[in-house]
């Protein structure tokens, strides 16, 4: 953490991915870790704490134009030419809540916004027509052209997490958890579950799995499990540590 008593000095740097030459180096306030992404030209970023979004000119570190009207935004996605946001937007009184915003990648305009319970730091994801986030008590899933809501399912958690969407699979780190819903499948530690006639036992995992059979993230209807995405992910991760 930062000293007390040293006053923060935060940096946006830019470097040249071939050679490793700095390019541009930018003042900023502290940036939390999923509100910073780098798309072709431009750089999606908030410069201020709790700040709006802003684009950069990728090259120059420019500011080429900062979006008021997306509030205070938290984390940052980008999925099919829009921007999804994670932001505290203004309502009655003038008060702010919880949203879940798609933005021009452009001009930043809002396109979309949906008012959300909350949106768990490091949870909001984007991939294959869909958006989602862990709200603190359900995994929620909207879709990306409009923002109305898909579905939901209740998820308990034993602490902080990410969320990763691999494969048609939505992933929820964060302890043993349990998912009631009866199209969604959640793997516990130590626990066998059984989809589509199948059953499969996890020891020792702590990540929550959805397969997109179930809740159709990917819109695809295959036969593709929970557990052969785990097994997958594992396998890969165990060659990788063998070749290490």
């Amino acid at each position: 953490g930062q000293p007390r008593g040293v006053p923060a000095l935060w940096t946006l740097l830019a470097y040249d991915a071939f050679n490793g030459i700095r390019l541009w180096r930018r003042p900023c306030d502290r940036i939390p870790p999923h509100a910073l992404v780098a798309i072709g030209d431009r750089i999606y970023v908030t410069l201020k704490a709790r700040g709006p979004l802003s684009i950069l000119d990728a090259d120059s570190g420019e500011i080429r134009r900062t979006a008021d009207e997306t509030g205070r935004v938290n984390d940052i996605a980008f999925f099919e030419d829009r921007v999804i946001l994670s932001t505290q937007l203004p309502v009655e009184r003038g008060k702010s809540a919880p949203h879940v915003a798609a933005a021009d990648p452009d001009d930043g305009h809002l396109l979309w916004k949906r008012a959300a319970e909350g949106v768990a730091n490091n949870t909001l994801i984007a991939g294959d027509g869909r958006v989602a986030y862990y709200d603190g008590a359900e995994l929620v899933c909207l879709s990306l052209d409009d923002g109305t809501e898909v579905w939901r399912t209740p998820v308990k958690t034993g602490g902080r997490g990410y969320a990763i969407l691999y494969q048609g699979t939505v992933f929820l780190t964060g302890g043993s958890t349990k998912a009631s819903w009866n199209t969604s499948v959640a793997m516990t530690p130590s626990t066998t579950i059984s989809m589509s006639g199948r059953t499969a036992s996890n020891s020792g995992s702590s990540a929550t799995i959805w397969s997109t059979t179930a809740v159709a993230i990917a819109g695809r209807t295959s036969s593709c499990t929970a557990a052969s995405a785990a097994s997958s992910l594992n396998s890969r991760l165990s060659n990788r540590t063998s070749r290490e």
